[in-house]
Formats: structure tokens, sequence, C-alpha cells
């Protein structure tokens, strides 16, 4: 193939890839474009049709580019496979849902917007100045969606009331106010929760973006976004997004310490550390006791919020007993425990992990825990990186605060843009992979 259609396939692959990944979190999942008779269409499934036209062009006429991705996916085999069969027990479940339709509809939706995002990221990303694009896309529609966060607390209502035509309850109940004492904003999310886990999930680039770039204008983004983002934080009045940060707090303060630790000082130094060792450990017990009070909430909602959490693990554990092979299908787990209704005919389920392991059983739990453990544990190597290692240590310290914060929510908006950072995450191994490769 001619280079410069090489070049204008990959350009315009990596454009509209970057175009999904500044909807993503903007435009709302549950609003839709409304074209004559022609059914509802969501923006995101708008741009990703012609994203994977686009990418599927690429990979048929851009033999160097097939080549690249077979071999990505060979070498790293072990977590492709584990993660292939995540979706397909996905899949099975579906069979035995009492509710088909949904159920496959969820499926495929995870692995278009999942595993398959996946695949064409990793089959973009090849250069340090992609991940540079990449974050800086992330900053600024993560400043675009704060920015409606605290336009939104002004207002004291949902933006979308009125721009959205409410077609069913879903829609109606996404779209109206939450309150918890206090206004909680929401943004183009469908739930405070959500939007705090979005928050949380972007709020290491934006360190990453005020530390180690040279770039004025990224410094200005990552600084803008983590002034916006920890505002919407507190906006959102969700306890879990502060116990994320107390806790990666708390591991960055004892890493830092042990690290200074092993290394060769002076006396005087030596002294210094082991006169800051008893402030370190109150410091800690400080952030444990703080945690402690989040967990069991600060006012009577809160703790009711609590006591749903629990029923729901008391509910689930003996439904999960009862059919730990396969669970009862994708989607069904609020169904199933039915407690925490958020509708007159609807549930919810506050924990992720519980979700997975309800809706498709026990392997299918350790499936997905298992490989979000082996890309964390891939993003670790940024100690070890000669290149884009800043880079690896950001996606490592993002991979682990949404580990911890889907412990307290199953919603999903988000997950998109995990699988993204899985991709960067192989891609960033690969790139320095091939620069040892030919520096020797």
């Amino acid at each position: 193939m001619h280079r410069s259609n090489y070049i204008n396939l990959r350009t315009s692959t990596e454009l509209l890839l970057l175009l999904l990944v500044f909807f993503i979190p903007l435009w709302p999942d549950f609003a839709a474009i409304k074209i004559g008779s022609l059914p509802d269409l969501n923006l995101q499934r708008l741009i990703f049709l012609p994203l994977s036209f686009s990418w599927f062009l690429f990979i048929l006429f851009v033999s160097d580019a097939r080549d690249r991705l077979i071999r990505l996916m060979y070498i790293n085999r072990k977590v492709m496979i584990i993660t292939a069969l995540y979706f397909s027990i996905n899949f099975a479940s579906v069979l035995i849902s009492s509710e088909f339709r949904m159920s496959l509809f969820a499926s495929l939706n995870d692995f278009i917007y999942h595993l398959f995002l996946l695949i064409i990221a990793l089959s973009i990303f090849n250069k340090p100045a992609q991940f540079k694009r990449i974050f800086v896309i992330l900053l600024l529609s993560g400043i675009c969606v704060s920015i409606l966060g605290l336009l939104e607390y002004f207002k004291g209502s949902n933006l979308f009331i009125g721009l959205i035509p409410v077609s069913t309850e879903f829609i109606e109940l996404a779209l109206s106010s939450k309150s918890r004492e206090f206004y909680r904003v929401q943004a183009t999310f469908g739930n405070p929760l959500g939007f705090a886990q979005y928050l949380i999930l972007i709020l290491p680039i934006s360190f990453y973006a005020c530390r180690k770039y040279q770039s004025n204008f990224i410094n200005f983004l990552g600084s803008l976004f983590l002034l916006l983002g920890s505002i919407n934080i507190l906006l959102t009045r969700a306890r879990s997004p502060i116990i994320v940060i107390l806790i990666i707090v708390s591991i960055i303060i004892y890493k830092q310490y042990t690290k200074n630790i092993k290394r060769r000082m002076s006396l005087t130094k030596a002294k210094l550390y082991i006169s800051l060792l008893p402030m370190f450990i109150l410091a800690l017990l400080v952030s444990l006791i703080l945690i402690f009070n989040m967990f069991k909430g600060r006012s009577d909602l809160e703790t009711g919020s609590n006591m749903v959490r629990v029923l729901q693990l008391q509910k689930g554990i003996p439904k999960i007993i009862e059919s730990p092979l396969i669970g009862y299908g994708k989607g069904m787990a609020p169904e199933i425990i039915q407690v925490g209704r958020y509708s007159s005919d609807r549930y919810t389920v506050d924990n992720y992990y519980l979700s997975v392991a309800v809706d498709t059983g026990l392997p299918s739990l350790i499936i997905f825990t298992l490989m979000f453990i082996i890309f964390y544990k891939k993003s670790k190597t940024h100690l070890h990186l000669r290149f884009l290692f800043t880079e690896m240590q950001t996606l490592y310290w993002s991979v682990l605060a949404f580990m911890i914060s889907i412990g307290a929510s199953s919603l999903k908006q988000s997950f998109p843009l995990v699988f993204l950072m899985f991709a960067m995450i192989l891609a960033i191994e690969e790139y320095n992979r091939s620069q040892l490769e030919h520096s020797s």
C-alpha cells in the first residue's frame, strides 16, 4: 500500500479514536439524537461506527500494522486470553438469562466498548506523541465535564432536563435531581457516584501534567482539572472517592518513606527520618480513622446507604452459592439480589465485583479480578522502564484507584476509558521493548 494512504488511514483512525475518547464522558450514555423516523442514536455510537470502519481498512490494507497487532497480541497472549475468556463467559451467560435481550445487549455493549476498543487502541498507539495527545484529550474532556458539574450545582438541577426527551423510566431517573441533605452534582453521568468515579480515574493524569510536562499549556490543563475536578468530587457528596484518595495518599507516603529509608544516607539524614517516623505513624492512623468514619457514614442517610450495601452482600452471597459457575445472566444481578431500589420495579447493586459474581459466576469474577491485577502489575513496571516511565506510572495510579472505586459502584460509563488505559499499558511496554532492540 502507498505510504500516503497508510498515513491517511492511521491518522483518520487515531482522530476518530480521540474524538470518541473526548465524548465518552462528555455525552451522556442515556442521551440520544432523534432524526426523523430513524431509531434513537447515541453520539458515542455514531462516532464508533466510522472508527470501526476506518480501523478495519487500516488493518486490512496496512500489513505492517496488522503484523504489529498480531505480534502484540501474541506477546501478551496470557492477558489477552484471560480478557477474551471473561467476555466469552458474558456471552455464555446470556443463554440462561431470564431477560435474554437485555443480557445480550449488555454483553455486546461491553464487548464493543471494552475489548474491541482495547484492540483498536492497541493497534494505533506506537509513538510517545500519541500518549501525550490522549492525555491532553482526557484532560480537556475532564475540564468540560467539570465545568458542566459546576453549572449544574449553581443551577440546582440537572442541566439536561428539557433538552433530552424522556422516553423511558431510566432516562427519567437519570435526569432527576440527586440529593443527600445537600444537592449532589452528576454532570453528564446518570449518578453522582459515576461522576466521582470518573474524576478519580482522571485525577492522576492531572498530577502528571502539572509535574512532568514542559509545555505551559499542558501544565495549565493539569492544574485546571486538578482544581475543578477536586471541587466536583466534593460536590458529588460521594464518600468512595475520598476513601480512594486517602488510601492512595497513604500508599504513596509509605512507598516514599520506605524508599528513602533503604537508601544510603548521612547520620544527620538518618536521624531526621527516625524523628519523622512518629509523625508518619500518626498520619497513617489519622488516615485509617478518616477511612473508617467514611465507611461508617457521616449522617443517617450515609449510614443507611452502608446498610443497603451490607444487605446486598448478605443476599447476594447465597445467590452466588446457588449458581456459582455461570451465574444468572449478564446484567441480572440487581433483579436477583433486589436490594437497593431506584425505581418502582428496578434495583441497583453498589459493588461491581458482586455484580460480576451474581451475573456470570465465581469463575468470571476470578478471571475479571485477575485481568485487572495483570494490567496493574504490568503498569507497575514503570519502576524499570527506560522510556515513558512517568506515563506508565500515571496509568498505574489510575488503574489502582479504579480497582478500589468499583468496590462501591456498579456503574460502567468509565469502563471504556479503563480499557483504553489497558491498551496504553501494553503499547508502552512494546515501545520500550522495540527501543531496547534497536539500541542493541
